[in-house]
């Protein structure tokens, strides 16, 4: 409130020219959106007292960045830490969009120590910024300065003004076999050259705009004067770093081509690794460990042998050169942190630093990685942002894995070390290490070379719906015609994408006429919808921070996913009319569907897209319905949680019967179970006797088991006991384990056993017992035991299950489903030796299908996966879990959270983690609308049961001596499609490389299946 706060107006400020030029521009502030900030102003605050200031709020008024966008307002302090603010006008009115005003009145939180001076920043000016999601609240400070206090002196700089030069256009064009070309703009803010660090340039981001150049084709770069530059390749099409001098306070641009239609030797990329790995821009000493005798030179060796049981040496088994190092664990060992560390190398504070390793793993009972701390003069660890670590982690069993990430040195740190280490059991080698200074190269432009690029009309061209379309995606050869095909009681979504004549903005009316076929009979009409693009900050990661309430929490460390900063594709709003901007691009989503009942055959429409007044373009559509039915009821077992977040529902509508029942209709219409029917039966405990009410539970399960025919759900929360590290939960205030506590626990497992049973309903419910269990602790794991021993002396049919990700030996026999990782941290040969004893698995899937991916690959592939690997199902945390309008920011809040109970900290969820739908009020719709995310997991779903009911059939026909070799080869295209382990859900580009493989895979699958049944 203003009246706690500060005045600081004009008239009471000691004006004065602040001397803030020697504090470094500040580049990296938050949700720039490829723009940087021109203006500044420097706020001095003293501190008089002898107390120190901490979050206290103080009110200025800057009128020299009047008419500034108050979304591109930022303020930070001197060593770039980012603080909240607030806005208000000369009223007291919050304001949040606009131009600020010269009486309008900026609230900082105070930091100062006693009898000191300190400078925070206020930025504005970006015009391509995007407003900040949160500001500084009353209640997110300690109190405020009361009215006239003398406890701080405020100064107010003059306006400082940053000018780039601004890069002029190439002066030659990208030689001829640089069919597919883009620009890559480089900024420096220092006043010196930057000529030391390597331009890292996202591959992904660019080869994205390029639908049918792989991601493998040759890169290259060259300057705006034609010469072609040095650079070096990490992984297929990840990212790619070039030296490259920038002038002071200058911009400059550079050409990045493709070769399309040229394969790249199958040694490019690890040649270009070596290339770096021996270059004068690697920073880490010996990084092939080819130097030194019993230990590496200039690396220091962990103690071997003792109760640690750890040896630690070299390997034969080598990435780069003739050896790597090795560490190895004992299976008994306590875990510690353990491993090799490198001498303290130098960095520069605030600069961008590239560390890269390879790592494989063998036996690993829980993750590794490569770590680095930075430390200040003084040799302590920095205040902040001080120990990072690289993506992706290996764990279980896993071949070289290339895991690295780009990391802020902190504004205090002068030198970093590297840590070699693990905190588990089992053996971890390392070999090709790399830490390079970088600067950011944008991806300014895309040229497509099979693009038609017309002066008027309408483009429009098909895209494979696993492939993200963004708002620059440039044109693609023109559609002619679509074909679809599919099963009965199956959906097929296609996607087109749609740009107008050059600089032009439109609106296209869209329409589908009736799917008909020769007799006239017609398959429902074909949906609409627009995909819609949210903004995302940076790549998804869990991003954990220690900063106070009043700083604003600015994810820093290894991004996990293969995306970037940007305007993402995500959720489908009704589209039968869509606004299209002068030069972008904008994606629309078609949806199929054919009855149980439908007619096998060929069935015809034309889409209609109609930009303005102008002719319509027509494009021809065939549906063939083939000649066999997918289920209602799904074979594999899927459950999305259904849960709002913090956010809020948002207009969701979830708070009614009505409201919750469309919920239920939609996520059984995409073949998903439920994480819990609603309301749950109603436990109450009186002299130790246990009652349940279920009236209006077996109304709802009657809703979604009889008439929706959801195949799961996993028992009532009442029975869900412990998650992570906490412990039991008490039950009507009985302590665990008390015999009170037992008995009453048995009582109510029996009660709702005996009643599930006696509808029907017994074989649909899992018993979730536990999420994520922390089994590193003994008492987590002797707790799981007797809970499940426990409930199996009640009913040992329904199965007992827990997300344990990896596997814990001690409860091989306790638990009966284990949800492990698809991606190897789990290892198939315990995986396959469990199967083997009787038990079954899921797959968990927490943050892995996150909105900032390329492709659509991890929703798709997870029945694959489960196909393969004879998995039963998997489930995932949220469907509708927001903590900001999912519409308009693309992005998690950090939140609070502990393990135990006992320790809380900041983190952020990976970007989409936690929803795979969209409140529908904000676009017209009454309940949820859906995502490309959660579309292609239906896909998957039925790709599944089109693959089971083949491999059914298949065995028939061969047990019946006819021929299924077409089936055969098809189910074996399937199966090789995935493997465990893999690079991870976060990494489309890298387990899906080529997406074009599914429908034909598909294609296949369901050509054997026609083949079996007949026409």
């Amino acid at each position: 409130m203003l009246n706690r706060l500060l005045p600081v107006t004009l008239a009471a400020l000691l004006i004065e020219s602040v001397a803030a030029a020697t504090v470094p521009w500040h580049e990296s502030l938050c949700l720039a959106d490829r723009g940087y900030w021109p203006q500044r102003v420097a706020v001095i605050l003293s501190n008089n007292s002898t107390d120190p200031v901490a979050g206290e709020p103080v009110e200025i008024q800057v009128p020299g960045l009047a008419a500034a966008r108050i979304e591109s307002l930022r303020v930070c302090r001197a060593d770039g830490v980012e603080l909240l603010f607030d806005v208000r006008d000369a009223q007291g009115h919050s304001k949040r969009t606009g131009q600020l005003s010269a009486d309008d009145r900026l609230i900082l939180p105070a930091e100062c120590a006693p009898g000191s001076s300190t400078t925070l920043f206020v930025y504005a000016g970006n015009e391509q910024a995007w407003a900040v999601p949160d500001f500084l609240a009353s209640g997110s400070v300690n109190g405020g300065l009361p009215p006239g206090s003398a406890k701080l002196r405020v100064s107010v700089g003059d306006v400082e003004r940053l000018h780039l030069t601004a890069a002029q256009a190439p002066r030659h064009k990208p030689g001829r076999d640089w069919r597919n070309w883009a620009e890559v703009r480089v900024r420096n803010f220092s006043e010196q050259p930057a000529s030391s660090a390597l331009v890292r340039v996202n591959l992904r981001m660019a080869l994205s705009r390029l639908p049918g150049v792989p991601l493998d084709s040759p890169a290259r770069v060259a300057s705006g004067d034609g010469v072609e530059l040095p650079a070096y390749v990490l992984g297929q099409g990840a990212d790619l770093l070039f030296a490259a001098a920038v002038p002071p306070h200058a911009e400059r641009l550079f050409q990045l081509g493709f070769c399309q239609g040229v394969k790249p030797a199958a040694t490019a990329a690890h040649t270009d690794y070596e290339r770096l790995l021996a270059s004068s821009a690697n920073l880490a000493p010996n990084g092939s460990f080819e130097s030194g005798h019993d230990a590496p030179d200039l690396w220091l060796k962990p103690a071997t042998g003792g109760a640690r049981q750890l040896t630690a040496g070299f390997s034969s088994d080598a990435r780069f050169g003739k050896r790597s190092l090795e560490l190895t664990i004992g299976e008994n060992a306590q875990a510690d942190w353990l491993g090799w560390n490198s001498p303290e190398l130098p960095v520069k504070p605030g600069a961008t630093y590239l560390l890269s390793g390879w790592l494989k793993a063998v036996g690993l009972r829980s993750w590794a990685t490569l770590h680095a701390h930075f430390h200040d003069a003084q040799g302590a660890l920095a205040k902040s942002g001080a120990m990072v670590s690289t993506q992706p982690s290996v764990s279980g069993d896993s071949d070289w894995v290339n895991s690295r990430g780009f990391f802020q040195a902190p504004p205090d740190a002068v030198s970093v070390r590297l840590h070699l280490t693990m905190n588990t059991q089992g053996t971890l080698r390392h070999d090709g290490l790399v830490l390079c200074e970088v600067v950011d190269g944008q991806v300014a432009l895309v040229h497509a070379a099979t693009g038609e690029v017309r002066a008027d009309g309408l483009q429009v061209w098909e895209v494979n719906p696993l492939v993200k379309v963004f708002p620059d995606t440039p044109p693609q050869l023109q559609a002619r015609k679509v074909s679809v095909e599919l099963a009965r009681n199956e959906f097929e979504p296609f996607q087109l994408a749609l740009r107008g004549p050059f600089g032009e903005a439109g609106r296209v009316d869209i329409s589908v006429s009736p799917l008909t076929n020769t007799a006239g009979i017609a398959l429902p009409p074909v949906t609409v919808e627009r995909v819609g693009f949210v903004p995302v900050d940076c790549p998804s990661a869990y991003y954990s921070i220690a900063v106070p309430d009043w700083c604003r929490k600015v994810p820093r460390g290894a991004a996990a996913t293969d995306g970037w900063a940007g305007w993402w594709p995500d959720p489908l709003a009704p589209g039968s009319s869509v606004d299209i901007p002068p030069n972008q691009t904008q994606p629309v989503w078609f949806t199929v569907h054919a009855p149980k009942l439908a007619s096998p055959g060929q069935y015809h429409a034309a889409v209609s897209l109609r930009l303005g007044g102008g002719k319509a373009v027509t494009i021809p559509l065939t549906v063939r319905v083939l000649p066999f039915t997918l289920p209602d009821q799904g074979r594999l077992q899927v459950i999305f949680d259904f849960r709002f977040g913090p956010g809020g529902p948002l207009g969701s509508g979830a708070d009614s019967r009505q409201d919750w029942r469309r919920w239920m209709r939609f996520i059984a219409e995409h073949r998903l179970g439920i994480d819990g029917i609603r309301p749950a039966p109603r436990f109450t405990c009186q002299d130790g006797k246990v009652t349940m009410d279920a009236a209006e539970f077996d109304e709802a399960a009657r809703f979604c088991f009889d008439e929706l025919g959801m195949n799961v759900a996993y028992t009532p929360q009442f029975f869900y006991l412990f998650g992570w590290a906490y412990p039991p939960k008490n039950l009507f205030g009985l302590e665990p384990f008390t015999p009170e506590w037992v008995s009453a626990f048995k009582q109510a497992c029996q009660l709702f056993t005996d009643h599930v049973r006696a509808k029907g309903w017994h074989d649909r419910f899992v018993y979730y017992i536990s999420d994520e269990p922390h089994f590193q602790h003994e008492f987590v794991v002797e707790q799981m035991k007797k809970l499940c021993a426990l409930i199996h002396e009640v009913d040992p049919k329904i199965p007992v299950y827990s997300s344990t990700w990896r596997h814990c030996a001690a409860w091989d026999d306790a638990l009966d489903l284990w949800g492990v990782g698809q991606y190897g941290c789990f290892p198939v040969a315990e995986l396959v030796r469990l199967q083997s004893a009787g038990k079954q698995m899921w797959f968990t899937c927490d943050g892995q299908m996150a909105t900032d991916t390329p492709f659509l690959a991890t929703e798709r592939l997870l029945p694959y996966y489960c196909f393969k690997y004879g998995v039963r199902g998997f489930e995932f945390w949220g469907l509708a879990w927001w903590t900001y309008n999912p519409w308009q920011v693309g992005w998690h809040q950090f939140i609070r959270q502990s393990d135990d109970g006992k320790r809380y900290y900041w983190v952020r969820y990976p970007d989409g983690d936690g929803f795979l739908a969209y409140p529908g009020k904000p676009v017209g719709v009454e309940g949820p609308v859906s995502t490309i995310r959660l579309e292609q997991v239906r896909e998957g779903l039925e790709d599944y049961e089109a693959m089971a009911l083949l491999a059914e059939l298949a065995g028939k026909a061969k047990q019946a001596g006819r021929p299924a070799a077409a089936a055969e080869r098809a189910l074996k295209m399937a199966r090789e499609l995935v493997a465990i382990p893999n690079a991870g859900g976060l990494r489309s580009t890298e387990i899906l490389p080529n997406p074009d493989r599914i429908p034909a895979i598909r294609k296949a699958v369901n050509a054997a299946l026609v083949e079996l049944v007949g026409e």
